[in-house]
């Protein structure tokens, strides 16, 4: 397989896999975002340059009235866009939200205004249908627009184009010559923004892929010790703001190095898979389960009692017996009562060592 064909493959199981409505949310913003970042300098280069054509005299259409309207609306916009641009990454409401698209959709139907009033006011004195083009191509070129979005936008666009082409150019040939040749323009800018949008969605899928690459364990695929905190703090912060109850679970396979020893340590990393196979069957998808380090496993149990949690590790234990190498293990549970990271987890490894000062094949729950 040639790394073309490799490339094409990816990229087809990314048109093909759906992104979750979380991940859809993340994407939207970042879009959103980038789409600021873009509007935020083109806009101004934009003002800059119709302004000095504003001050270029023309004996055979006079632009700059429409010119005028464009600046007009320019001056108010782009702070608008500026504040946002520098909002919209630290900040992320609702209101901002909508004032954010506002102020997109408001730009973009200035610019098109721009296009379509040069294109269908010069008729009859010369031809600038090309500034039509130049903005259909250019918006749908630096902006990032859905299927939705992109399909209002040019449909609309054209539409107006059409509408008033009839009303200013007296040449029924020329009125079907141009209606024809904007309308091929319009599906290939179509086109060009469907494919800037799938490239976004690509690099999104990418950069997850490569997120959860590292946060993984590479032997058992589960979350690695790093990720496994990042997420139990989440958790924690959840049930705090919640009023919910958390609880985790430390696991250790007792007498594990004597397996490394005996049997060998393909041996060991077999068990490892074995055992984190048994806590997936024993766990919700509600859950988190990680490998701490060597063969100990954290298991983050969202919305889950002290009561809850023995259940779970006596499950786990229980699958641990059955293993191809049977193997027992000692435990730390712990129910969350409002410690930080540190101590909750220094709190779950103590009971953990507990459980194996006291012979092992057990859980302790409590300290005292």
């Amino acid at each position: 397989m040639t790394f073309g064909d490799s490339n094409l493959l990816r990229v087809t199981k990314q048109f093909k896999t759906k992104l979750s409505d979380s991940q859809k949310k993340v994407f939207d913003k970042e879009n959103l975002q980038e789409n600021f970042r873009i509007l935020s300098f083109m806009s101004c280069i934009i003002f800059v340059l119709e302004l000095l054509v504003f001050f270029i005299p023309s004996s055979v259409f006079d632009y700059r009235r429409i010119i005028l309207y464009f600046l007009c609306s320019s001056i108010v916009l782009i702070p608008f866009i500026i504040v946002i641009h520098k909002t919209i990454t630290t900040i992320y409401t609702k209101k901002i939200l909508i004032a954010a698209y506002l102020v997109q959709y408001l730009y973009i139907a200035s610019l098109m205004y721009l296009g379509i009033a040069l294109a269908v006011g010069s008729q009859g004195y010369i031809d600038y249908v090309h500034m039509y083009v130049i903005v259909i191509a250019s918006v749908m070129s630096f902006i990032t627009f859905n299927f939705i979005e992109r399909t209002i936008i040019l449909s609309l666009s054209y539409l107006c184009f059409v509408v008033l082409l009839y009303a200013y150019q007296p040449n029924r040939d020329v009125l079907s010559i141009l209606i024809i040749n904007t309308f091929v323009t319009n599906v290939i800018a179509w086109f060009f923004s469907y494919m800037k949008y799938i490239g976004a969605r690509g690099n999104f899928l990418d950069k997850v892929q490569l997120e959860k690459i590292a946060q993984c364990d590479s032997m058992t695929m589960l979350y690695n010790h790093e990720a496994t905190l990042a997420k139990l703090e989440n958790e924690m912060a959840k049930a705090n703001a919640n009023k919910t109850p958390l609880s985790i679970v430390m696991i250790d396979i007792d007498n594990f190095k004597e397996i490394n020893d005996s049997k060998g340590h393909v041996a060991g990393d077999m068990t490892i898979k074995e055992l984190a196979r048994v806590i997936l069957s024993a766990t919700t998808v509600n859950d988190t389960i990680g490998r701490y380090g060597g063969d100990e496993f954290i298991i983050i149990l969202s919305g889950a009692n002290t009561e809850k949690a023995r259940a779970v590790t006596s499950a786990i234990m229980a699958g641990a017996a059955k293993c191809s190498i049977s193997v027992t293990l000692s435990a730390g549970i712990s129910e969350y009562k409002g410690e930080n990271l540190s101590d909750y987890v220094k709190l779950v490894d103590k009971k953990l060592y507990k459980a194996k000062e006291l012979g092992k094949n057990r859980y302790i729950d409590c300290l005292n």
